[in-house]
């Protein structure tokens, strides 16, 4: 389930070129969830709260899921750090946009 930090980021994020961004998306044959999907842009969108980091890293079994999607689906991954994005989201917000600028 989405909680509300992870809500208010992908709205915020979607205020941005008025993108549309997908909630809760199943990534089929794998059978993960991504929380977030920019169909255009084909970016996954990741918020990660702090129980996915291990010694300040995100944890191996994050990262081998991610590769294991970006191989299947070719996605572009844009994750946020839960306590990046209370600390500092205007370079949360800034890193976004250009991404997504550079997936135009």
């Amino acid at each position: 389930t989405i909680g509300n930090i992870e809500r208010i980021a992908l709205t915020e994020l979607e205020k941005i070129d008025n993108i549309v961004i997908e909630r809760q998306k199943l990534i089929s044959g794998l059978g993960y969830w991504i929380d977030g999907y920019i169909s255009t842009m084909n970016i996954a969108i990741e918020f990660d709260e702090e129980h996915h980091f291990k010694n300040d890293l995100l944890s191996e079994k994050d990262i081998n899921r991610q590769k294991e999607i970006e191989e299947k689906e070719k996605l572009i991954f844009f994750r946020i750090r839960e306590k990046e994005w209370k600390e500092n989201k205007d370079h949360i917000i800034n890193q976004f946009k250009h991404l997504i600028e550079n997936r135009k």
